[in-house]
């Protein structure tokens, strides 16, 4: 009296025994095997086995057509059985740009998730959600959610919070005393915003040195040998600054008066 579901058991086997009990007794079998038809009974699913499965990676200004993931369903009915396992996929929950142009595409045979236009910016923006509906032909759909996550490219240089720094030292200052902390923000993310400090100029006997800390992307200039403010060109200084990260740079200066 159970129903036949072909997902769970798909080919029936069994004998069958006939008697003729009215006459000679003789008998007779049979192999009987039945194969349960496909009829389109489930919906197309989205299976994910782990937290990342339906997470994608592009950098930031890729071209357009550049294929991000692939967002791929199951059917379990038949392949064979019509078009009731054939899918096809399409965004219905897209994200678009400030002119209202959809930023991805998806390929609805492979379910390949493209880029539409070569304006992505991580600093704008670094995550997108797609919502994905695979219909199968008999015209059930399932859906799942697609997470796009925009990574870094250094396509910014580093910028000095100030462009000229003043400090004033003492010429009785001891060697390595701290004499300045100038600073920079680079608006990429890791290695493509950690920045080098150094002197260009203003200092040709090397005075002063300049230490980087890349943990908080600053310079901290020290006293490297002493002055002497009996000196004309030893009272004022006037340091050019470099500060850089793997493809740019910036500049500032910085104002020393020796006291």
């Amino acid at each position: 009296n159970r129903r036949l579901d072909r997902e769970k058991r798909s080919t029936w086997r069994f004998l069958v025994l006939a008697t003729d009990e009215s006459g000679e007794g003789l008998t007779g079998f049979a192999d009987v095997v039945i194969e349960v038809r496909d009829t389109n009974d489930n919906a197309p699913l989205f299976l994910c086995v782990s937290d990342d499965c339906f997470m994608g990676y592009v950098p930031e200004d890729s071209p357009a057509d550049t294929a991000v993931m692939e967002m791929t369903a199951v059917d379990l009915d038949d392949p064979k059985a019509s078009t009731h396992a054939v899918l096809t996929y399409r965004i219905i929950q897209n994200v678009q740009n400030e002119i209202n142009l959809n930023l991805f595409s998806i390929n609805p045979v492979s379910g390949t998730i493209c880029t539409v236009l070569g304006s992505l910016d991580r600093e704008k923006v670094d995550k997108y959600l797609l919502v994905v509906e695979a219909r199968d032909g008999g015209g059930l759909t399932g859906t799942g959610t697609a997470t796009i996550l925009v990574t870094d490219v250094n396509d910014h240089a580093p910028v000095f919070l100030q462009r000229i720094y003043t400090a004033f030292v003492s010429e009785n200052a001891s060697i390595n005393t701290e004499v300045a902390v100038v600073s920079a923000m680079d608006r990429d993310e890791g290695e493509n915003a950690m920045v080098t400090f150094s002197i260009l100029d203003g200092d040709n006997d090397r005075k002063f040195s300049i230490e980087t800390d890349k943990g908080n992307n600053c310079g901290f200039i020290h006293l490297r040998k002493q002055i002497d403010f009996e000196k004309p060109h030893e009272r004022v200084f006037n340091l050019t600054l470099k500060a850089e990260d793997m493809d740019f740079f910036s500049i500032a200066h910085c104002v020393i008066y020796v006291e």
